[in-house]
């Protein structure tokens, strides 16, 4: 996964540093762990601008904590529920405590008390220690169980620049002059167009306005390139999906757009949508190559003869297997 795809979950610094506080208050009075809750809701991330989970406002609650175990009162919990709901709406909640200078791991009773938080979709929990180390668990309970740990990106204040960096960048920082390439227009046909395209414009092979070549064979780089990034596309998606920071409306809008293209490419293939219960264990269990739909085996074969013949190390690799 890349790095890009795994920043799903923010923390202010601010926020970071208040659960830090008690941890160390929890510590130096009583030697003892502490234990909160906080809100956690869908934000823009405010580099990317990609849409993540933002875990906000932590607050302790009425607990009995020893060294090694906290636990929060169930009457104090459900009343911060009903505070918190009325202030923010529907949100979601993250249970964290403190492992003050042990390490941050999950202890056989944390394992026990995120199962606790078992309900129709996914819960996370968090572990944080003095030495500012953390482990951020997600876990699915439906359609089907799974746990992963995740990381967590803290966010700091975005410093602004000063007037001096802004003349100093003006004055010292400057653009290489453009190259103009001279393109050899002979023999010029719908392939050759691709691939300037391709190399010159860095245009990906969804965005190209023109079809593939259905009528020769021998030129298979277009549908490599094509075949190559539905599947990229698709591990993204399928990646989300399982992060849960894609719902079941946006994969459908999605594949939606990815048919489209393909469609308006004459690709002769599609990707099979799948039904909403069935999508996060076809996310987590399947690769992308077994949910493209050829419109028949001999354009399946064309696929596998670029592939194969342009490039043997993805399939030597397995990366195909499957169509």
């Amino acid at each position: 996964m890349a790095d890009e795809q795994k920043r799903n979950f923010i923390i202010s610094e601010k926020a970071w540093n208040i659960m830090q506080q008690y941890a160390r208050i929890a510590y130096e009075k009583d030697k003892n762990e502490v234990s909160g809750i906080a809100c956690v809701k869908r934000v823009k991330h405010p580099v990317s601008n990609k849409e993540v989970w933002e875990i906000f406002e932590p607050v302790i609650l009425k607990q009995e904590n020893t060294g090694v175990t906290t636990e929060l009162d169930g009457d104090a919990l459900r009343d911060y529920y009903v505070k918190s709901a009325s202030k923010h709406g529907d949100v979601r909640y993250c249970w964290w405590h403190s492992h003050h200078t042990m390490g941050a791991f999950w202890s056989g009773t944390d394992l026990n008390e995120i199962k606790a938080w078992k309900n129709d979709s996914w819960s996370l929990a968090l572990v944080i220690n003095l030495y500012q180390e953390y482990l951020l668990n997600v876990s699915t309970w439906e359609p089907i169980e799974y746990s992963e740990d995740v990381p967590l990106e803290i966010i700091r204040n975005i410093s602004v620049p000063t007037k001096k960096q802004l003349k100093e960048y003006d004055e010292l920082c400057t653009k290489p002059a453009p190259i103009v390439t001279k393109h050899n227009w002979q023999n010029y046909n719908a392939y050759n167009q691709v691939d300037i395209w391709n190399k010159s414009f860095k245009q990906e092979p969804l965005d190209i306005p023109i079809p593939l070549q259905w009528t020769d064979n021998t030129k298979l780089l277009s549908h490599k390139e094509l075949v190559e990034q539905v599947i990229s596309e698709l591990e993204s998606i399928f990646s989300d999906c399982t992060d849960g920071t894609q719902t079941y409306e946006q994969y459908v809008s999605s594949i939606n757009a990815i048919n489209l293209a393909l469609t308006k490419r004459d690709a002769r293939f599609k990707i099979i949508k799948i039904n909403k219960g069935k999508l996060l264990d076809a996310a987590m269990t399947t690769i992308p190559a077994e949910h493209l739909d050829f419109k028949d085996n001999d354009t399946k074969q064309v696929y596998n003869d670029a592939v194969t013949i342009i490039n043997t190390d993805d399939i030597i690799g397995g990366h195909y297997y499957g169509y």
